[in-house]
């Protein structure tokens, strides 16, 4: 009986361990090596993680995922804290899938790494971190897009002394790092391209590489044997003035280059060298050019006829000092900037100030207020003492005078209200740039939106645009926004969203969006001028009407008055000289015309001094409408637009003589110690114990002259040393009358290629007064 128990027993227990055995190999996972492996995240910053504070940088994600298909969303983050601007971007990852995306950042001050986490859901499945590095905005940045990067070791010891010191940072990229859109290559200073093939680039990279130099940047191309490969992929506006039918030739020597650097080239030779036919020549020898040059807009192309990336650059002693003589021309940081803030946000910042000119946020009519007081002292007085009087009640005053002076604060509280209105408010304020040729044109739309009441709003703009809050606080360097929270997301897709806008009541938060500009948005312009007066035609290719349109070159214009679409206007009138430079841009009274003037009085201003005239020809004026739509996803909100064209024209000079007088130059300060006074004009100045360096460029482009007469003006006394600086960089004082014309002896030595001449006027002691300072010139330009 106890045996059958035990092998029962036995029974059960070899059953329950068989059991439990089945259901551990069901309910395990499976081995580590059947499970499917997590997507692969790499972040990988453009130009190695250097940026400058206020400048867009282009980040490289690049997404593997071998396991199971995710719908998955990339978190960007460039600080720990948690008032900060996140990014955020779909990405549909089905099994197999290999992604790239480039997303577009706006690091804050302190930034030292892109943080970049894969999530589904809320779930982490994936992080990648580099490192950044954040460089002064004073500090020259150049890129190098080059086969052989050792031949430019000599720029990184390079310091440029136009104005203030600018160090140079070298940075190795290449033709991948140049982005499809030119905001991400504002960190840039100048970009260097020698024995590359640019072939490879798309219409998107070529048209940012124009906007870019069209915008200030400088653009150096070397030549040599491989001029073709390196020029092939470049837009017309840069390269086409140096691509030659000529081949390339062989010099045995480069004696131009030992008098341009006062350091011989021991390197010995043949040197392969393509000449370009076209250009400004800033070295010649034996009647070629080595060096050419043309301005594209605000910035420069220059051109080496031999390969920048070979010999002699890569052994000579001397090539620190060719490269400080390239690039130290038009190389000054804008005057009175803080070199720790982009000048581009600076001025980004200047202009959102208008977006408080709202009705809802002026002060109440004086009239009103004056009612309203007179209202409340009769009522507490004369009505209230009256009415008790004949009630006989006087000693109710005690609760009539608090019971009215109540009455009043809720009168004015809903008079208040009612004027402040119960609608979400967008004010938009956007910059249209035009470009005149093979550059993309740029549109600044700055947004405003205003919340009578405190609320929680998601704006929506279009797909293509880069947004970014705008701090309204008075330290530039902190990451806290405006907002009740601090920390908002921006979704790029279609439409980018930007959620977690919290504002509070009766509060203004303001966007930057940078977008491109409508396809069918441009002016065309074929304009000469003799100096006295302009000729040609101006047509409106904007879908609607251009008003209170004007022609700028310097301190004249031209009225244009209105232009309907496509209509086309003939020119031949005199220059007009502005007094106001912005007056005839907004005539009249009231908000409009005063947000006009402020718009472009900040546009064009500077950290401080009166605002600068354009430096090159521009045609300014306004449109009805915006460029970019701007939504809230949860309010239907009342907007208010005030759009600027600001279309870059090409003004070209009438017969073969120069006659350059007062007003046919801009004249911008590169260079400021000490005490100085502005009266208006940059040219118009007293400078006490320091000195100022005044730079006169000439309005529109002059090609090859020959310079027979320069004459300086000066109107009234001058007690102060002027000095101006020849091509070899040295200073040379004038016995300059203490007013009157003083005409110089071999002008043409104080005539840089680009017909730029620079003044430095010194002072030892207290000068309260200013003194005009102008230039006249005389010469011939090559037809």
């Amino acid at each position: 009986m106890l045996n059958m128990f035990g092998f029962a027993s036995r029974k059960f227990w070899l059953a329950w361990l068989g059991i439990s055995t089945l259901v551990l190999v069901l309910v395990s996972p499976p081995p580590l090596a059947a499970q499917a492996p997590p997507p692969v995240l790499t972040v990988e910053p453009f130009y190695g993680g250097y940026y400058k504070y206020g400048e867009w940088l282009p980040l490289r994600v690049s997404v593997a995922n071998d396991g199971a298909p995710i719908s998955a969303q990339l978190r960007v983050e460039t600080t720990q804290t948690g008032s900060a601007t996140v990014w955020l971007v779909p990405a549909e990852l089905p099994t197999g899938a290999r992604k790239q995306f480039t997303l577009y950042v706006m690091p804050p001050s302190f930034a030292q790494v892109a943080r970049v986490r894969l999530m589904n859901g809320a779930q982490e499945v994936a992080r990648a971190a580099a490192p950044l590095t954040l460089l002064n905005n004073s500090v020259y940045l150049v890129g190098v897009i080059a086969s052989r990067g050792e031949a430019f070791n000599a720029l990184s010891g390079v310091t440029l002394d136009a104005g203030m010191s600018r160090p140079v940072r070298v940075v190795a990229a290449s033709l991948a790092d140049i982005p499809d859109r030119v905001e991400g290559l504002f960190n840039f200073d100048a970009l260097v391209i020698s024995d590359v093939d640019t072939s490879t680039l798309s219409a998107e990279q070529g048209r940012a590489l124009a906007a870019w130099v069209r915008a200030g940047g400088r653009l150096v191309l070397g030549g040599g044997a491989s001029a073709a490969r390196t020029l092939s992929g470049l837009p017309d506006a840069l390269a086409g003035a140096f691509r030659t039918p000529n081949g390339v030739t062989e010099i045995d020597a480069l004696d131009a280059f030992a008098k341009f650097t006062d350091q011989p080239v021991r390197v010995p030779g043949p040197f392969v060298a393509s000449f370009a036919d076209k250009g400004t020549a800033l070295l010649e020898q034996d009647g070629h050019r080595l060096l050419a040059e043309q301005r594209v807009g605000e910035g420069f192309v220059t051109y080496s006829a031999l390969d920048l990336a070979a010999s002699p650059f890569d052994a000579w002693a001397g090539a620190a000092r060719f490269w400080k003589q390239v690039l130290t021309p038009n190389s000054a940081y804008p005057s009175n900037f803080p070199t720790d803030v982009s000048p581009r946000l600076m001025r980004t910042r200047f202009v959102s100030q208008v977006l408080r000119n709202l009705p809802v946020l002026a002060l109440p009519s004086l009239n009103l207020l004056s009612i309203l007081l007179g209202v409340y002292i009769v009522l507490i007085g004369p009505v209230n003492y009256v009415a008790l009087r004949r009630l006989k009640k006087l000693d109710w005053g005690w609760v009539t005078m608090p019971a009215l002076t109540l009455l009043f604060a809720v009168g004015a509280f809903g008079v208040s209200n009612q004027m402040r209105g119960s609608d979400v408010v967008v004010n938009q304020i956007s910059l249209v740039q035009l470009a005149a040729r093979d550059a993309a044109s740029q549109t600044e739309t700055l947004v405003g939106v205003f919340s009578p009441t405190r609320g929680d709003f998601t704006l929506e703009f279009p797909a293509t645009s880069l947004v970014m809050p705008i701090s309204n606080q008075n330290d530039p360097f902190s990451a806290r926004e405006n907002f009740a929270n601090n920390s908002v997301e921006i979704v790029l897709g279609e439409p980018t969203r930007v959620r977690g806008v919290e504002i509070n009541q009766g509060a203004l938060q303001a966007f930057v969006v940078k977008s491109t500009a409508p396809d069918d948005w441009r002016i065309e312009a074929d304009l000469t001028t003799d100096g006295l007066a302009v000729r040609g035609t101006v047509v409106n290719r904007l879908n609607k009407p251009l008003t209170d349109a004007m022609l700028l070159n310097g301190d004249r214009s031209v009225s244009l008055g209105t232009l309907a679409p496509n209509e086309t206007r003939t020119l031949n009138q005199d220059w007009t000289t502005l007094g106001d430079p912005f007056s005839g841009l907004a005539r009249g009274s009231g908000n409009q015309a005063d947000a006009r003037r402020q718009i472009l009085s900040s546009y064009f201003g500077l950290w401080s001094g009166p605002p600068q005239l354009p430096r090159r020809p521009l045609i300014i004026g306004w449109v009805d409408g915006a460029p970019v739509q701007v939504g809230i996803a949860n309010a239907q909100p009342t907007t208010q637009n005030t759009t600027v064209i600001l279309a870059e024209v090409e003004l070209q000079r009438a017969g073969s003589a120069v006659s350059l007088h007062a007003n046919d130059w801009q004249v911008g300060i590169v260079e400021s110690t000490g005490g100085r006074n502005i009266c208006g004009a940059n040219n118009y100045v007293g400078v006490g114990d320091g000195h100022v360096v005044l730079e006169f460029s000439p309005t529109i482009t002059l090609p090859a002259r020959r310079v027979t007469k320069l004459t300086l003006v000066v109107q009234e006394a001058n007690p102060q040393k002027i000095e101006l600086q020849d091509q070899s960089g040295a200073w040379v004082v004038l016995d300059a009358p203490t007013t009157g014309r003083y005409d110089l002896e071999n002008p043409a030595r104080f005539v840089s290629p680009h017909g730029a001449v620079r003044m430095r006027i010194s002072g030892k002691q207290e000068f309260d007064r200013c003194v005009l300072y102008n230039l006249e010139l005389q010469g011939e330009v090559e037809q």
